[in-house]
């Protein structure tokens, strides 16, 4: 009798359990919404159509709350209509405060590379060991951080002088390339000429010795007659 009474016990417990599965609804958790880390946006107005669509949050148990604030978001963005990125980072940071939601890094961590990795400068001549130094704390920083696009855009502020430095040697260079390749197409130009003037004289010589060969030749012909 106990036997059976336990095994009815435990029917009964799985039958409540399967129940209680069937009619619990899953909690909705928004950082498993697929995110595309690696994508470079068009624009952040872009990204926050995608991101801040609230269809999203429409998920089985959903938070209503989150749902108020993103049909917020949206609400505010759509009024906006089209506008700057800069225009826009009061509704991503909410987004990023109120609703957790991931922005993509990629584009300002590409950016940022390209002036702050350290092996740009450690093959620079001459070595500025002081230089590298600050190029790698930059560079410390930029990977600690490259999934918050808040602290990557802190970090670009506080590079700046750094940034602007390199890009005035770009341009430097630039300069001095775009003046090498002037001074180089000019002298292909006067070598080019130089080259006409010397042919146009050989074609000249060559005529006057053709045309005195031609005359010696007449006269001789002419005193044979004689």
């Amino acid at each position: 009798m106990e036997g059976g009474g336990t095994e009815k016990k435990k029917m009964q417990e799985e039958e409540n359990i399967n129940f209680e599965s069937m009619n619990t609804l899953p909690s909705f958790d928004f950082n498993k919404v697929k995110q595309v880390d690696d994508k470079v946006y068009i624009s952040l107005l872009e990204e926050l159509e995608e991101k801040c669509n609230p269809e999203l949050f429409l998920n089985a148990g959903y938070d209503r709350k989150r749902f108020e604030v993103v049909n917020s978001i949206y609400g505010e963005l759509k009024q906006r209509g089209v506008a700057k990125d800069e225009e826009l980072t009061d509704l991503r940071n909410r987004a990023i405060d109120e609703l957790r939601i991931h922005f993509s890094t990629k584009k300002k961590y590409d950016y940022l590379l390209k002036y702050i990795d350290p092996k740009i400068y450690i093959a620079m001549q001459p070595y500025d060991a002081a230089r590298v130094a600050q190029a790698e704390q930059y560079y410390n920083r930029l990977n600690e951080d490259r999934r918050d696009i808040r602290a990557l855009e802190q970090l670009e502020q506080e590079a700046q002088a750094f940034i602007a430095r390199k890009n005035t040697e770009e341009l430097e260079e630039a300069e001095r390339r775009e003046l090498e390749e002037k001074k180089e197409a000019e002298r292909r130009k006067l070598e080019k000429k130089e080259e006409a003037e010397k042919r146009k004289k050989e074609d000249i010589t060559s005529g006057i010795v053709l045309l005195a060969l031609i005359v010696i030749i007449i006269i001789a012909v002419s005193f044979g007659k004689l």
